[in-house]
């Protein structure tokens, strides 16, 4: 999947930002991240991940770079955080593109399938006298349980066929239903059930009951609950002035449901969408590995998901989970085969009906660009809530920034709070502030880590704990500098 315009001068402003600086930090060394003027030494990196479990936060060069960026991204969020406006004035459209973009689906929906899904008056008739929406019934049935022996069932169906005989020839139901009913419910009514429409019993219950005229006795039934023998008593329906518009929606409603689908049907096959051999298990294993997960080489580029003029790599598909909601990291962990491919083609779903909007020429009008920019503006303040970053602390001392910065990202390595990159918002921010990473002083940090834990396990007499593998590395790789924003068309 290709990112949209923004997103590609965002990475030039912050390579160029970067670039600027190279002179000036090459001598330091020692520092492996540094933003706005503050810098993240080898030493405090791992004296930093050192507080983490080694099973949260293993010693190796993907956890560093994962790290890494986040110190970046947070400390910039508190620098701006210090700033006079603190926010008022960043830019929101990189921000703003996604709810943009879910809009410009809906308002392709509204064009392609809403007119198409309208019912006429003559429709809805004809749906009336077919589907008898509000169809209710009163009847009265007698229950016998089945034994689970196999020898024993016979003859309790042989005695409701007796009694369904001696129904069927005049013989009072309600007596019948009391001596014999196996429902405590309705047996001292004579089986009377009180009234009920469709989908509000068992199918095999409902099948047989839809079949009856009133007075009319069912044959024997089975269901989970053992043999029925029923008796309908009663049907009523609303007249269609009742329920017209009711029934309209729900009619319109299922009409838009076929079309969406039939829609979609026509953008997969002309998208030639498929999954790789492969893909499904590496959705698993990058879902398993938790949020500070970085690819490097040939891995960031496997292809998840091709179709024509596009596909889904696995970079993109991390990118997508470090902002995607808890829930849908989860469904991704667990899911089996079939699922896990059906939620690869719901994101290259999403993806050809953005695709189709703008190839549509597709527009928001107004007051739907106003709403959104405003969502977004929210969305940036809640960043700056949910960090606990208010002017006035980070304004109070220069040592503020930094300090705030620690004890957000310790309470997260630690487990004490939500840890995860700012998305589209980390990305503003490196394109207003001069930051870079430093990935060739990665190993360094893993190095110190490695050294810190050791003689911490020394010291309390714990046996050293054996580091994960790096995930996903490929031999000789570099990692990609900072992070990236999730996938989007351009």
């Amino acid at each position: 999947m290709t990112r949209r315009t923004a997103h590609v001068v965002l990475a030039l402003c912050t390579v160029w930002a970067c670039n600027t600086l190279r002179d000036a930090v090459s001598g330091h060394r020692e520092v492996v991240a540094q933003a706005a003027g503050h810098r993240l030494t080898i030493q405090k990196a791992a004296e930093m991940l050192a507080a983490a479990s080694p099973g949260s936060a293993p010693a190796n060069l993907a956890v560093v770079e994962r790290f890494a960026n986040l110190w970046t991204e947070y400390t910039l969020l508190a620098v701006e955080a210090a700033t006079p406006d603190s926010f008022s004035d960043l830019p929101l459209d990189p921000i703003a593109q996604f709810p943009t973009d879910q809009g410009l689906v809906w308002r392709l929906r509204d064009q392609e399938i809403l007119p198409r899904a309208k019912v006429s008056d003559e429709e809805l008739r004809l749906a009336y006298e077919t589907e008898q929406p509000g169809l209710e019934f009163r009847a009265s049935h007698i229950l016998l349980r089945l034994p689970p022996e196999p020898e024993k069932q016979e003859s309790v169906r042989a005695l409701a066929e007796s009694i369904r005989s001696r129904a069927t020839a005049g013989e009072d139901f309600r007596a019948l239903a009391r001596r014999y009913s196996a429902d405590p419910t309705s047996a001292s009514q004579g089986g009377e059930l009180p009234w009920f429409g469709k989908g509000r019993t068992v199918p095999e219950f409902e099948a047989a009951v839809l079949a009856l005229q009133p007075d009319q006795v069912s044959p024997v039934v089975q269901s989970q609950f053992g043999l029925h023998i029923i008796k309908l008593l009663e049907r009523r329906r609303p007249p269609l002035g009742e329920v017209a518009e009711r029934f309209r929606v729900s009619l319109e409603d299922q009409r838009v449901q076929e079309l969406e689908q039939k829609y979609l049907d026509s953008l997969f096959a002309a998208a030639d969408v498929a999954i790789p051999e492969g893909a499904v298990a590496s959705v698993r294993e990058i879902a398993n590995a938790g949020p500070l997960l970085v690819l490097w080489g040939s891995r960031r580029k496997q292809k998840l998901a091709t179709y024509r003029g596009g596909e889904l790599t696995a970079a993109e598909f991390v990118d997508f989970l470090h902002y995607a909601p808890e829930q849908i990291r989860n469904y991704f962990a667990r899911a089996n085969e079939e699922e896990l491919q059906r939620g690869l083609r719901e994101l290259v779903r999403n993806e050809l009906l953005i695709r189709a909007a703008y190839d549509r020429g597709t527009t928001l009008d107004s007051a739907a660009r106003d709403s959104i920019q405003r969502l977004s503006r929210d969305q940036v303040a809640s960043a700056f809530a949910a960090a606990g970053f208010s002017h006035s602390v980070m304004s109070a001392a220069d040592t503020a920034i930094e300090r705030q910065v620690d004890q957000l990202l310790r309470a997260g390595l630690e487990g004490r709070r939500p840890l995860r990159p700012l998305g589209l918002l980390g990305s503003v921010l490196r394109a207003r502030y001069p930051a870079r990473v430093y990935p060739e002083r990665f190993a360094a940090v893993v190095t110190e880590l490695e050294a810190q834990r050791a003689t911490r396990d020394t010291t309390s007499g714990a046996a050293p704990v054996p580091q994960p593998s790096q995930p996903g590395a490929a031999p000789g790789a570099a990692p990609a500098e900072g992070a990236t924003a999730p996938p989007r068309r351009s």
